[in-house]
């Protein structure tokens, strides 16, 4: 079951959109432009990998507001890597938390 969520600090109007089709393998997207994360309901099958997903693409989100993406536009290898190397530092001391906020989810 996935928990309806997301009031996450410094994001204010942070959309989620969980999608029942996605590119395969591709467990979430983010669209910085748009304050638009998509999460995968086929790739992330249980609350953990959704937790894991969501806090990665939450990183790239970072990236993006922190103006990075444009200079590591030329090199998407690099951000990936410093996503990558930022979650597996930081996923020991972040716990999500849930409550339910109407209207800023959408399943599709």
């Amino acid at each position: 079951m996935i928990k309806k969520v997301l009031s996450v600090k410094g994001f204010e109007g942070l959309r989620i959109v969980y999608r029942t089709k996605m590119g395969d393998g591709v467990y979430g997207m983010c669209t910085g432009s748009q304050n638009l994360i998509e999460l995968s309901l086929k790739q992330n099958t249980t609350q953990e990998m959704m937790d894991s997903s969501l806090f990665h693409e939450l990183l790239h989100l970072t990236i993006y507001k922190a103006g990075w993406s444009e200079i590591l536009e030329t090199n998407s290898v690099v951000e990936e890597g410093l996503v990558i190397m930022l979650e597996n530092s930081l996923k020991q001391i972040v716990k999500f938390e849930y409550e339910e906020i109407e209207n800023n989810t959408k399943v599709n």
